[in-house]
């Protein structure tokens, strides 16, 4: 992938400055040299809602939809996963309550 050229507004003032970054499109995998890797098994606390929901996160609002799970991750944080993705990358582990 090619670089874009960006404009920045520093953060106290008016003044703009030119930045080249990388530019990635989720769908379109980049001809980069990619390793492999596997998520260590942290476990982490999770429930099924029944019911449409919403999370204020870091990211800003993120909605679930009923039978999404809400997630608490490794450091609090909470966030909505779908049910379908919750299926193909979680496995209960002992107890369901935590």
């Amino acid at each position: 992938m090619g670089k874009i050229t960006l404009w920045l507004r520093r953060l106290f003032g008016a003044r703009q400055e030119k930045a080249d970054v990388r530019f990635f499109r989720s769908g379109q995998t980049p001809d980069l040299p990619f390793r492999k890797a596997v998520k260590k098994p942290i476990p982490i606390r999770c429930l099924q809602i029944d019911e449409p929901f919403v999370v204020e996160t870091k990211e800003g609002t993120l909605r679930g939809k009923a039978g999404d799970y809400l997630m608490v991750g490794v450091q609090g944080e909470l966030y909505p996963c779908e049910r379908k993705i919750f299926e193909q990358t979680y496995e209960w582990v002992e107890d369901r309550r935590s």
